[in-house]
């Protein structure tokens, strides 16, 4: 007869086989079920990846001794310390994931010697090294926008204008925005120097990546693609609005011949384009994108003018405050013409420069604006009035403008009917508020062929967006981690978005997973997610994050949580690396997160953050 008792030693083995399934269960659940990656971007990896002069091997405790010289080969020791700053241990059973950015300026990848440019391969694996040798999730951001990183490279290629976008005055000179230097680096052909660099270092980067453990290439949950990517104009830092001459990008002879083949393959025959315009042209070679002003200069034809509505969109914009004793109920905006209704809009958008000149207002979120599409509005003089609803009490008209839509043969314009108004008071009281546009007295002219130049200029942005997102995908990364890194300026009522000619979408092909920068309220308030659920996207990442106020751990907690509910991938935010004020050459970032940096609430946020992420 067999005995059926089972030994110690066998239950033993069974109760080690059910813990070990039980344990990769859960650790395969822990990998792959859904989080948000928190990817703060440390501040100092240069340190370590291009090894700066600056910190010797004998400066006593530098940063370059203590930390890039623990393995001599990457970054992975600033990154894991400053991480184990923010938080003792990863967060593996909240809805949040710890990891960190690995920003990689792709031109500091190159030197010049004797003249001639050079791809450090040092610093190629470094990069890689960096990656794999820290054992944490990763956004790897190859940079190279128009933002300058003090690499010898960028004067020797700034030296060839087609490395560089034009106005209708010629090419556009370096800039500087916060004491950064400005590249208006061309983007509208894929011939130019500044493009093969870019592609080299991509390929350098992602090469060597790819040459280790898949499971460590598995690190890597996202690469977003060169930065902010838009078109440019002149006094970056102050001619973001709509004042001034209209002098935008680009208007080299590229871009010229390519609206030409653009129109030709919209429209197919030059009659089809006249019927489209109301013009006489004999050949798609006859047109040149317009770039004269009707009101300053000559034209040959009405099909030249440009200016900053010409496109047929006015925004009637401005801003209403309430100082922190009012109460906090939303207020709204109701906007007519003559008469008519056109809009009621929330004062929602966040205004910065509002808060600074006001600085007793109760919140930055003081703004508002409405495209009024005037291409199809009856020409002649439109009186445009513009109230405050605020709680149950009758609206309060805050100006009226007169405004003139005019016709392409500059005839006087005439007055038009006027409808009756809804009830209102003209006694505001004490409301602090501005109007920005309309200005009174204004003209508008709309030229359709303004329209078809900004659908063009987007239509460049987005052909060199997928010409570095094809080069991802040629490489060992998952096509569904590559991501845009582009910012939202029609959150922003007092820029004119069509100087960025990134269009609703932010010119980001199809094919590319959406990667956005929020700042300010668009980042905690309703704009950027009424706008996204309009865009058809199934997730996006955050490559840049700063609410620019203060926040306690419960309502940053809820910002993050909103965005983790709406399908965000990662939030990545700019994080001072721990020990640089060892580094005599480093800079602080402006809004960086950091117990130091009292910059539009950064500290509270750092602390905030903290608590987040603290081990329950």
């Amino acid at each position: 007869m067999t005995n059926s008792k089972k030994s110690p030693n066998s239950i033993l083995l069974w109760m080690v086989l059910i813990v070990s399934v039980v344990v990769g269960l859960a650790s395969l659940y822990v990998a792959n079920r859904p989080t948000l990656l928190i990817a703060p971007m440390i501040g100092g990896l240069d340190s370590c990846i291009f090894k700066k002069k600056e910190l010797a091997h004998d400066t006593p405790n530098a940063l370059y001794t203590r930390l890039c010289l623990t393995d001599g080969t990457s970054s992975s020791q600033l990154i894991e310390t400053t991480l184990q700053n923010l938080s003792p241990k990863d967060t593996f059973l909240s809805n949040y994931r710890l990891g960190y950015t690995l920003y990689v300026p792709l031109l500091k990848l190159f030197d010049v010697r004797e003249g001639k440019i050079e791809l450090n391969p040092d610093a190629v694996r470094r990069v890689a090294k960096s990656i794999e040798n820290t054992d944490r999730p990763v956004i790897l951001y190859l940079f190279s926008d128009h933002f300058g990183v003090g690499s010898p490279v960028e004067n020797v290629l700034a030296g060839n204008p087609d490395n560089l976008l034009q106005t209708v005055r010629g090419v556009m000179p370096k800039d500087r925005y916060y004491s950064v230097d400005i590249f208006p680096w061309s983007f509208v052909t894929t011939g130019n120097e500044i493009t093969r660099l870019r592609e080299r270092a991509f390929n350098a980067v992602l090469d060597e990546i790819c040459k280790m453990p898949w499971y460590k290439v598995s690190r890597i949950k996202g690469v977003t693609l060169l930065g902010e990517l838009h078109h440019m104009f002149p006094d970056f830092h102050g001619g973001m609005g709509y004042s001034g001459d209209y002098l935008i990008s680009d208007y080299s002879n590229h871009s010229k011949s390519g609206f030409r083949d653009f129109l030709a393959a919209r429209f197919k025959t030059i009659d089809a384009l006249n019927l489209h315009l109301g013009s006489t042209f004999s050949s798609f070679d006859d047109l040149e994108p317009p770039a004269k002003d009707i009101r300053t200069d000559r034209l040959r034809h009405y099909w030249e003018h440009i200016d900053a509505f010409a496109h047929g969109s006015l925004p009637i914009a401005g801003w209403v405050g309430k100082n922190q004793s009012e109460p906090a109920a939303k207020d709204w905006i109701q906007i007519f013409d003559n008469g008519r209704s056109l809009a009621r809009v929330a004062v929602a958008f966040g205004r910065q420069d509002v808060l600074a000149a006001h600085p007793t207002l109760s919140s930055p979120d003081v703004g508002w604006s409405h495209n009024f599409n005037f291409s199809q509005a009856k020409p002649g003089i439109h009186k445009i009035d513009i109230f405050l609803e605020r709680g149950s009490g009758p609206l309060k008209r805050l100006a009226s403008r007169k405004i003139a839509i005019m016709e392409k043969s500059q005839a006087t314009p005439a007055e038009l009917p006027l409808q009756d108004l809804p009830a209102f008071t003209d006694n505001i009281g004490p409301v602090l508020f501005h109007i920005d546009n309309p200005v009174e007295l204004s003209s508008y002219y709309f030229n359709p062929l303004v329209t078809l130049w900004h659908e063009y200029r987007k239509l460049q942005v987005t052909r060199y967006l997928k010409h570095f997102g094809d080069i991802a995908k040629g490489k060992c990364i998952n096509s569904g981690q590559i991501y845009s890194h582009q910012i939202l300026p029609f959150v922003n009522p007092g820029w004119d978005e069509n100087k960025y000619a990134v269009g609703n979408d932010l010119a980001v092909p199809k094919d590319i997973r959406l990667g956005v920068s929020l700042y300010g309220e668009a980042s905690y308030g309703t704009s950027f997610f009424d706008w996204y659920q309009g865009t058809s996207r199934s997730a996006y990442g955050i490559t840049e994050f700063h609410p620019l106020r203060k926040m306690n751990a419960k309502e940053l907690d809820s910002v993050l949580d909103r965005h983790f509910q709406n399908n965000a991938r990662f939030i990545s935010f700019f994080l001072e690396g721990v020990g640089l004020d060892e580094d005599p050459t480093h800079k602080v970032n402006l809004f960086s997160f950091d117990a130091k940096n009292k910059n539009a609430g950064s500290d509270v946020l750092f602390e905030s953050m903290r608590d987040i992420l603290k081990p329950q």
